[in-house]
């Protein structure tokens, strides 16, 4: 992305997908919001955010408790987010006969429920953006 900085949100930043957004995006010279549930354990994220000069923060986030996320939105209030990627995500364990209930409940909330809220509780930062992504 070349021409202005833009703001980038993610979150599952610690791993996977996530991580790989955090790398590119900062790579291409974006300011990046890493956000994961346990900064202490993300060590890949970690090292990103050492050697990143300064373009990738990491932010404390379990998608699953929407407190979390309320919390978030208030402190980065007044701040434009161009890019919203909610990529925080599980897939619950069992096939049909012995399905864990409790797990695809925990699966609905985070996969469907939480990028609602997120959207929801960020919908003005990013509609105060360039991009509005």
């Amino acid at each position: 992305m070349n021409g202005p900085t833009y703001q980038v949100l993610v979150t599952g930043a610690n791993r996977g997908l996530g991580l790989e957004f955090v790398s590119q995006y900062a790579s291409a010279g974006c300011q990046v919001i890493a956000c994961c549930r346990d900064p202490l354990k993300a060590t890949k994220l970690s090292a990103l955010v050492a050697s990143s000069a300064g373009k990738i923060s990491m932010h404390a986030l379990d998608v699953s408790d929407f407190s979390q996320i309320e919390r978030l939105a208030s402190e980065l209030q007044g701040q434009a987010i161009d890019v919203l990627i909610n990529n925080a995500g599980i897939y619950p364990r069992g096939s049909f006969g012995s399905i864990d209930y409790a797990e695809w409940h925990k699966a609905f909330l985070i996969n469907s429920m939480a990028p609602m809220k997120i959207v929801e509780c960020f919908v003005d930062h990013v509609a105060a953006s360039r991009l509005r992504k």
